[in-house]
């Protein structure tokens, strides 16, 4: 089970962009997703970047989070 921990979003006027940053439970590494949001709330928005985003590489994720730090051997 991967815990959201940090997200970052954006805005085009009628849509929001979100990003968000998992930290998975089991193998420890890091993962991030990118996605539009419902406009629900910023939790359900989330959970559903995480569930069906698209999937980021290490490099696209460290463009949006400085925070936490993670390396690439701790990205997955």
């Amino acid at each position: 089970m991967s815990k959201i921990v940090a997200t970052e979003w954006r805005s085009s006027g009628a849509q929001a962009i979100g990003i968000v940053l998992c930290l998975d439970g089991i193998t420890k590494k890091y993962k991030a997703y990118i996605g539009v949001a419902q406009g629900l709330d910023e939790k359900t928005d989330s959970q559903g970047i995480k569930d069906w985003g698209t999937k980021l590489s290490f490099k696209e994720a460290k463009a949006f989070f400085s925070f936490p730090e993670f390396t690439e051997e701790e990205y997955d």
